[in-house]
């Protein structure tokens, strides 16, 4: 995904009513973000893209970032927060990341949502977690 758009929100958000999330990766390798299904945990997702089992996820996926998005959508997508570095991925398994990676990944995510001109609620935060060590 190069850009987030309405229609990428409607399809692949955990609700269709007005607050909603979106569990996504951002690829470190690629530069690219990856939309995790919805009926998906990370874990799940993980081992799907990059083609291995669970249990081999802990040293192949420690460039997938995850990343969850609250949001708000009514007439326009209003952004209420964003969680990066922390998933099933890391709780379960202890996927370590890099911290540019996870700081690359922030700094996409508010590339794509400045250029889209998504508002950010009066709420708006972000949380970022270093938590399973710089590998």
């Amino acid at each position: 995904m190069k850009t987030l758009t309405k229609r990428v929100c409607e399809e692949y958000c955990a609700s269709r009513e007005q607050q909603s999330y979106m569990s996504m990766f951002y690829d470190s390798k690629s530069k690219k973000m990856l939309i995790v299904p919805y009926d998906k945990s990370h874990v799940e997702y993980a081992a799907e893209v990059i083609g291995v089992r669970e249990e081999e996820l802990n040293g192949n996926a420690t460039h997938l970032i995850p990343v969850t998005m609250g949001f708000t959508m009514r007439r326009r997508i209003k952004i209420d927060g964003l969680m990066v570095g922390l998933s099933s991925l890391e709780n379960g398994l202890e996927v370590p990341h890099k911290k540019e990676d996870i700081d690359q990944a922030i700094k996409f995510l508010r590339r794509i949502i400045y250029k889209r001109r998504f508002a950010k609620s009066k709420n708006y935060k972000e949380a970022v977690f270093y938590g399973f060590g710089d590998k």
